[in-house]
């Protein structure tokens, strides 16, 4: 299935996704896209303008990645996906949106698509000690 992504983050943070992602990717990412919430930012007017991104993804389904969950954007997404082929995952990280933007998920249903991101960001979020460092270079 094609799968269509895009941020919605507070402030700049959604073109710091982009940008990483691009970096990382080597380039543009089709069905890709970025929005930001900013201070003062209507959330109505927001979710209308999600809503023209998410059909304008030509794809089958489209997750939105949100930062936090209850909070403008996520709500903001909220009233825009009642009318599109689409769903939220909140907590973004880096780790979910490669993962996102390079899994092949042709076959697999939306449940799966949506459990599978959530993993891929839980399994980015690690811890690093000095003593793990130390350990490591005996």
């Amino acid at each position: 299935m094609p799968l269509g992504v895009l941020v919605f983050t507070h402030a700049g943070l959604a073109d710091g996704f982009v940008s990483a992602a691009e970096m990382i990717l080597g380039g543009p990412q089709k069905r890709f896209a970025a929005v930001a919430f900013r201070e003062g930012d209507d959330l109505i007017q927001k979710s209308q303008e999600i809503g023209e991104a998410i059909r304008g993804m030509d794809a089958a389904f489209t997750v939105v990645l949100t930062d936090l969950f209850g909070a403008s954007p996520a709500n903001a997404a909220s009233l825009a996906i009642v009318e599109a082929q689409a769903a939220i995952v909140t907590g973004a990280n880096l780790s979910m949106l490669l993962e996102a933007l390079t899994f092949d998920w042709e076959g697999m249903s939306r449940d799966d698509i949506l459990g599978q991101l959530c993993a891929a960001g839980k399994g980015g979020i690690r811890t690093i000690t000095r003593e793990m460092i130390l350990e490591g270079v005996k």
